[in-house]
This record gives C-alpha cells, structure tokens and sequence, in this order.
C-alpha cells in the first residue's frame, strides 16, 4: 500500500497555481493540501492554495492530468507536470516532451475534448437568456468536466448547485423554494484578461 500511497497527489506534488501563472514547477508543501476532483494538490503557499480553492477551473489541469494526445488514440495515461502546457486558460499535461509537442501543433481539434454541453452557458440557458457560448477563462469543473461561462457571476452561482443548472437545462430540474439557485459564497476573483 506504499507505493500507492501517493496515486491520487494532482501534478506529482507541484503547484498548480505557480505552473499556471508562472509557468515553473515549484513543489508544493503537503500542509497546504486541497482535494478536488478525487486529487489531492499541495501548494506553494497558503495564497495559492485559496486561489485555487476560489477558482480551481483556472488551475484543474484538464482531465486530472490525463495526456489528451494519448486520450485521443484511446489511451488513458497520465501526464507529468514537467511535460505541461497553458493553452486558452487550462492546464495540460503530457507523459512526454514529443506528446506535449504534437499538442501544440495541433491543439485545436484536442483542445475541448473536456468541454462541456458545446460551451454552452448553462446558468444563462437556464434563465432563458439564449444559448451563450462561455469564455475559456471563466470555468468550473463538474465531475470531470469542463463548463464555461460569460460572468464569473454565472460560474459561481453554477458552482453553487451545479446539478441544478444541469438538470434544468435537460427539463429535469428538481424544486427550488427560491427562483434562482443558491450562490456559493467565496472569495472575489478575477477575469483573465488574455488567453494563451
């Protein structure tokens, strides 16, 4: 059970948050853990830690890590965080240096293997205010996948009952006693202003 002990560490123990935003490994420290998504990150800093906690879908790296490249060939491995890529604000990895770079070189149709329901904001479908494509760098995670939005607004209140945004938009919505969903308390963030 050892050696084990450590398969569910996201990024092999380096920060997300310093990869992202600064694009250099920096192992994280384990006092400063957050689960997410069945994966434990550790981060560089308790500044980095509640950054992600306040927008993880900036910092998840894209199915947990799972090389796309390798995906897309129906294979299910793991990548490394030393093999990683920022590409329109998500996080990449790849098992190797020759998968990362068959990624750049066609990251377009690889891209939104994660992407959820077209892109489609599903607090604003909801509301009836049409069928809005979401922006790359206003997301959530939800079970494994990717959504977007267009206001953090709509990503927090999507991250404060997700299944119900999700079930109303297929008709199945449960019962609220109140006509908007609940809104998830947590820290301000804020909007990307460029995608790589």
């Amino acid at each position: 059970k050892e050696a084990f002990a450590n398969a569910d560490i996201g990024l092999q123990g380096f920060s997300p948050v310093v990869l992202v935003e600064e694009e250099v490994l920096q192992r994280g420290d384990k006092k400063l853990e957050v689960i997410f998504e069945g994966h434990r990150f550790h981060f560089a800093s308790a500044a980095d830690r509640d950054v992600f906690a306040a927008n993880p879908g900036r910092y998840y790296p894209t199915f947990g890590g799972i090389d796309v490249v390798q995906l897309a060939s129906g294979k299910t491995v793991l990548g490394e965080a030393k093999f990683s890529v920022v590409y329109k604000n998500r996080l990449y990895s790849f098992v190797s240096a020759e998968t990362r770079d068959l990624f750049v070189a066609q990251a377009e149709p690889l891209s939104d293997f994660d992407i959820a329901r077209g892109g489609i904001d599903q607090v604003a479908r909801v509301e009836g205010k049409g069928e809005p494509v979401g922006h790359y760098g206003i997301s959530a995670i939800h079970r494994g996948l990717r959504y977007l939005f267009v206001t953090e607004l709509h990503r927090e209140r999507f991250q404060g009952d997700p299944e119900y945004f999700l079930n109303a938009a297929t008709g199945s919505a449960p019962s609220h006693s109140t006509d908007q969903a609940p809104v998830k308390s947590e820290p301000a963030t804020t909007t990307p202003t460029s995608e790589r």
